[in-house]
């Protein structure tokens, strides 16, 4: 039950992110939402990683899948990124290693993927 709890907490906060007055960030134009997906990756609003860096779990669970902050970070970024329907999921992975300025490890990859190939709504 907990772990429930936890993962539709993290799915509200990201839903808070992206909820903006007007129009939503997923309904721009691509050069808007790689703007805004440059500037808020990274210590923004789209670090998930950062945002739960104060819950005390240290790992999370989504559809009998086991992941450690880190990578549950990840996969909802993924979740994010397919929200904007700008992106495919190989671009996606491109465009988090342009930002964060390094490659994907295999873990990260597969969060990535299935963040991105999950429909949670």
């Amino acid at each position: 039950m907990k772990k429930l709890i936890i993962l539709i907490s993290c799915f509200a906060i990201s839903n808070l992110c992206f909820a903006q007055s007007g129009d939503s960030i997923f309904n721009q134009d691509r050069e808007t939402v790689i703007s805004y997906f440059k500037t808020e990756t990274v210590g923004g609003k789209l670090d998930f990683e950062m945002k739960m860096k104060d819950d005390q779990k240290g790992f999370y669970a989504y559809d009998n899948i086991i992941y450690n902050r880190k990578d549950f970070g990840i996969f909802l970024w993924g979740q994010a990124i397919k929200r904007t329907n700008q992106f495919s999921k190989k671009n996606a992975a491109r465009f988090w290693e342009e930002i964060q300025g390094r490659k994907l490890s295999k873990p990260e990859k597969k969060a990535l993927y299935r963040g991105f190939e999950t429909n949670i709504e």
